[in-house]
């Protein structure tokens, strides 16, 4: 007996994961993965906390010269979370 409907591997754990991120939490979990990646690893280690609630992004830093580039490039620094991602899951940026 032949299988005809065998599918590439690439496929098959694409249809997993998108099956997995239903609820978006994949997604967030990618996202606040590569604030790191977005801001470079010295920027990102003045970052106390972060955290995403309801499509919002909120990060936490001493530092008031990093708040204040932040507050200034967050349109940026969304946009680059969300090509990460994929999806648009970082619907706001929030500096405290």
């Amino acid at each position: 007996m032949k299988r005809t409907d065998i599918k590439p591997i690439g496929q098959v754990i694409r249809e997993h994961l998108q099956r997995l991120d239903e609820s978006g939490k994949l997604s967030e979990t990618i996202a606040l993965t590569a604030v790191d990646d977005v801001l470079g690893k010295e920027f990102a280690s003045l970052i106390k906390d972060r955290r995403i609630e309801n499509g919002v992004l909120f990060l936490k830093t001493d530092s008031a010269a990093l708040r204040s580039e932040l507050f200034a490039s967050r349109s940026q620094l969304m946009q680059k979370l969300n090509e990460k991602t994929g999806k648009d899951v970082i619907k706001d940026v929030r500096i405290n």
